[in-house]
């Protein structure tokens, strides 16, 4: 059986891809690829690397529950094998802020799982341009209420992503199963098709509905430049305000808090 997990990192297309296979999820187990429904209802499942880093899933929906990963993999395993599906593929970005030890975990639960079954893992990145990786994500942290100034994350962005990429690449040699690291060239033409063909294979291509999901557009820049204001205007601490790290995603309540406070800046200028 293999295990083929797509680790992100953000903003590298992942949202598009995790909506493709979730569009084409009957289509991927006709061709014994199994992709499971996630808990939280996001198209991703983001469950996993939430469990192993101790995150509440309830911060992406509160209606999600909060399940002990051993049971998780059972059920993942059962319905691949209902499906007859030889093929696990498994998406999320957080799954690239796991650390060796968090990694070890999450297959070690694998193998006390299934003890039967032969699997061969394969892990799947996409590297992208640092300096444009960090103005893509810079929206985010606005949209999020995290900044004002794009002067004072901008290094940090580019740092912490270096950082989370130098860690991908060295999984090969650092974990105590043997696995398969797979690189995907970004590309902003192409890329979902491109992605299947590289991990899952040129022939799976053929009966899947190639459609090209653009879910993570940036906003219009008018938008942005007025939740920017708000948020420079706010009495909230923000990056390049006195925080000295601005928070990765999901590992924070304040993020969900954030959200919230911020739904009206987002309802306004719709």
């Amino acid at each position: 059986m293999q295990l083929i997990v797509h680790v992100g990192p953000h903003k590298t297309g992942t949202t598009s891809l995790q909506n493709l296979f979730s569009f084409n999820r009957p289509a991927l187990a006709n061709l014994g690829i199994y992709y499971e429904q996630s808990r939280t209802g996001r198209e991703g499942q983001h469950e996993y690397p939430f469990a192993l880093k101790g995150w509440d899933p309830k911060l992406l929906n509160e209606q999600a529950p909060n399940l002990p990963l051993g049971v998780m993999i059972a059920q993942l395993l059962f319905e691949a094998q209902k499906f007859n599906c030889d093929r696990i593929l498994l998406s999320s970005e957080s799954f690239s802020q796991l650390s060796v030890s968090e990694w070890n975990e999450f297959l070690e639960a694998f193998f006390l799982q299934a003890p039967k079954f032969q699997f061969e893992i394969v892990l799947v990145f996409t590297e992208r341009d640092i300096a444009n990786l960090a103005i893509s994500l810079y929206p985010t942290l606005v949209h999020f209420g995290l900044s004002s100034h794009f002067e004072n994350v901008k290094e940090q962005l580019e740092a912490e992503s270096r950082e989370t990429l130098r860690q991908i690449s060295e999984l090969e040699e650092s974990l105590d199963y043997p696995i398969t690291l797979i690189q995907v060239p970004y590309s902003k033409s192409n890329y979902l098709q491109t992605w299947v063909e590289i991990v899952l294979g040129e022939n799976i291509v053929a009966g899947l509905e190639m459609v090209d999901f653009q879910y993570n557009t940036q906003p219009p820049l008018e938008i942005t430049e007025a939740k920017r204001k708000a948020n420079e205007s706010s009495t909230v601490q923000l990056v390049g305000q006195g925080i000295t790290e601005w928070p990765k995603f999901h590992t924070l309540e304040s993020i969900a808090k954030q959200r919230r406070q911020n739904y009206e800046i987002e309802t306004k200028f719709r």
